[in-house]
């Protein structure tokens, strides 16, 4: 039996134009209606797999004509950027490793999705028990 997963917690208001919440929850500076953005979803062997294949996804927002206070070196900007990844934590310590990792995928890319398939069953197998050990306050999530 496994405990189900985490679910967020609700928002104490409803954001809206109307009623956008308290000024230090708003992620820009000013207010609009909408902004355009940019999206995109990855995933790290760069090629399309099923779910039922483990490994990381990501997704990364670029909000564009955003107004509002900068970090130092980026006051001329007007985007925004949000990174999102299905893991607890980045694969890369730092960014210099994080870019080794390239030359890497571009050899594995194109393998057998077979042999994807089937390492990734045998890594979520090994993985089942684990699952049943209570980590801190919860238990591992099912995926």
């Amino acid at each position: 039996m496994s405990a189900a997963p985490p679910t967020a917690k609700p928002l104490p208001y409803a954001p809206s134009v109307e009623n956008p919440g308290p000024e230090e929850a708003r992620i820009f500076g000013e207010l609009a209606e909408s902004y355009p953005a940019i999206l995109r979803l990855s995933t790290t062997p760069g090629d399309v797999l099923p779910d039922s294949v483990s490994t990381p996804r990501g997704l990364s927002v670029k909000v564009l004509g955003v107004s509002g206070d900068r970090m130092p070196g980026s006051e001329d900007k007007a985007t925004q950027d949000f990174v999102m990844a299905n893991a607890p934590v980045f694969s890369a310590p730092d960014a210099k490793q994080f870019l080794k990792r390239p030359k890497l995928l571009a050899a594995t890319t194109d393998w057998a999705e077979t042999a994807k398939k089937v390492l990734s069953a045998g890594l979520r197998a090994r993985r089942r028990p684990l699952r049943r050990i209570p980590h801190g306050t919860q238990r591992l999530p099912d995926a």
